[in-house]
């Protein structure tokens, strides 16, 4: 289920119908399904498995949203924090013991639930993020057991599994229309201000601690 902070109206769409907030912006509370514009919450599936290694199996879910604003809410700030284009990406790993763990991407890096403790991975600076794990501040690696919740911040739209404050939208997974990624991502030529998830480590290395 993707829920979604409070006061915020962007969804996740399909960047080949648009890429705008003008046809991706949908109700502001309550069960939502589809944007303003009639385009459906959408999510693009990437699967990585490292069985045959002993390994595990990654299915990573990557949303589209038209446009970042992290410090949307406060007035003086004006453009700030925003960029055209926006990729965030909630990840599930299932372990050769069939334990099955969630992680998702906030800002520089991957969280499991939201606090202070997340700043070092939120930034990609290495030696804050790993002392935090050392001491037990955070999850290794941003991963923690499967919630099957997304929790989407506003403006950013940085993810977690928990954590987050008082939400009043959401979207069932059963709702959400998903699209596998891999062949749009070998047969397309799209530009987009950020890195597609193509073109970022973790769509080769699940376990990359960078969202870039």
């Amino acid at each position: 289920m993707l829920a979604f902070e409070e006061g915020s109206r962007a969804l996740p769409v399909d960047f080949r119908r648009c890429r705008a907030s003008a046809c991706a912006d949908g109700t502001a509370r309550g069960l939502v399904r589809r944007s303003d514009r009639n385009l459906p919450v959408t999510a693009f599936t990437h699967v990585i498995d490292r069985r045959d290694r002993g390994g595990s199996l990654y299915i990573q879910y990557w949303f589209y949203y038209a446009d970042s604003a992290t410090l949307r809410a406060v007035p003086v700030a004006g453009k700030a924090g925003y960029h055209a284009d926006d990729w965030e990406s909630v990840h599930i790993r299932i372990g050769p013991d069939r334990q099955v763990d969630q992680r998702a991407s906030s800002h520089h890096g991957y969280n499991y639930e939201r606090g202070m403790a997340n700043w070092g991975s939120d930034a990609d600076f290495g030696p804050l993020r790993d002392a935090a794990e050392a001491v037990g501040g955070r999850e290794a690696g941003g991963w923690g057991p499967e919630t099957g919740i997304l929790l989407v911040s506003g403006g950013s739209h940085a993810g977690n599994a928990a954590g987050i404050p008082h939400v009043d939208r959401f979207t069932p997974g059963r709702q959400i229309h998903l699209i596998p990624l891999e062949s749009i991502a070998s047969s397309a030529d799209w530009e987009f201000a950020v890195s597609p998830p193509w073109r970022k480590r973790a769509w080769h290395d699940p376990e990359a601690a960078g969202t870039d």
